[in-house]
């Protein structure tokens, strides 16, 4: 295996094109701005402001004649949020992110193999959420009678700006390492997440 690599990064032709791929850190912030005035209307409770979770990516570009690098992205998120209801209170539930993204970016050359790549993109989201839920006669000392539970699925989709911010570093055989700081802004909602995640990829 590296004989091969080592011969493809002889070739003095500019790459052209890359797949790379991360795996790490997810933060929701998608209750972080009016966590405050938001609160169950029976518990009291406001949801949490922070909340981490893991992500997955994987991303391919090319550059185009004028050195702008237009990429597709595939990234999915989930996160475990706490229950602020009467009943369910305390305990968890998985929501689940799928996002799609075609972003425009520019690599800046730092010297000695270090290279720099902000891109910014459109963004389409799906939030997947399976959640315990019930329905019933609710009374002022908190008590429930009519008790009914179910199970909650639910899909909403939203458009959205990405924000990736790349550093990494890239070996004479055209594989490269470093490290990506990524923001998603959902336009009917706001501020939705952060990751931070290791680089691992490939020109070609």
């Amino acid at each position: 295996m590296i004989l091969p690599l080592l011969s493809f990064g002889q070739n003095t032709k500019k790459a052209k094109g890359f797949l790379k791929f991360g795996t790490g850190m997810y933060l929701d912030l998608s209750y972080l701005f009016h966590y405050k005035t938001y609160k169950d209307p029976f518990s009291g409770i406001p949801p949490e402001a922070l909340v981490p979770g893991k992500t997955l990516w994987i991303e391919g570009g090319y550059r185009l004649s004028n050195d702008l690098i237009v990429t597709a992205n595939v990234m999915f998120v989930s996160v475990k949020r706490k229950y602020i209801d009467l009943v369910y209170q305390g305990q968890k539930h998985l929501a689940f992110q799928q996002n799609y993204s075609l972003n425009v970016g520019y690599e800046v050359n730092l010297g000695k193999g270090n290279k720099f790549l902000p891109q910014l993109g459109l963004l389409y989201n799906i939030l997947s959420t399976t959640t315990a839920e019930y329905y019933g006669d609710i009374h002022d000392d908190g008590s429930i009678t009519n008790f009914n539970p179910y199970i909650s699925d639910v899909n909403d989709k939203e458009i959205g700006i990405n924000l990736s911010l790349d550093y990494y570093y890239q070996f004479k055989s055209n594989l490269f390492v470093g490290v990506r700081a990524n923001a998603i802004y959902l336009l009917g909602i706001g501020m939705e997440g952060l990751s931070f995640t290791p680089i691992v990829g490939v020109k070609f």
